[in-house]
């Protein structure tokens, strides 16, 4: 009978997602330096299951442009999860000079295992690597940027 049913088969579970969670931040930074930065892209997350899977979407508004003589510009991003930058980091090239300046959003993805079921911290950050360009900001002419996180059983 259908109260014998105590839980579901392990093939039925996987991939269901357990939680999800979601940040924006229409902050304006302007990138003058090559050190890391953070964004107010933040999620305090505590998964419900110690064996699952976090996947972690950052939509990213960036501004940068060329500066005199042969210096691209160039944006990075990165996901910080649980105290450590995780896979490596997102760049984006423009350019040299003017007319190399590009506006758009971008999209960065990652996969991580659970860190266990106490609370953590996952936010963006951005840098500018290449100071020598003409500008470089996250979040130009009001963006607004978006962290969207999906813990999932595995």
């Amino acid at each position: 009978t259908i109260s014998a049913i105590t839980a579901l088969p392990a093939a039925i579970t996987t991939g269901k997602v357990l939680q999800v969670a979601n940040d924006q931040d229409g902050g304006h930074i302007v990138l003058n330096t090559s050190s890391w930065i953070d964004t107010a892209l933040s999620i305090s997350f505590t998964p419900v299951s110690a064996s699952s899977k976090i996947l972690m979407l950052a939509t990213v508004q960036r501004y940068s442009d060329g500066g005199s003589g042969s210096y691209h510009g160039e944006f990075q991003a990165r996901f910080h999860f649980n105290g450590s930058a995780v896979n490596e980091a997102y760049a984006d090239l423009t350019l040299n000079a003017n007319p190399g300046a590009i506006d758009l959003y971008n999209s960065y993805i990652n996969q991580e295992n659970s860190p266990g079921t106490s609370a953590f911290t996952i936010k963006v950050q951005v840098k500018n690597p290449n100071t020598n360009q003409g500008y470089c900001t996250y979040n130009q002419y009001s963006g607004t940027s978006s962290l969207t996180i999906w813990e999932y059983a595995s």
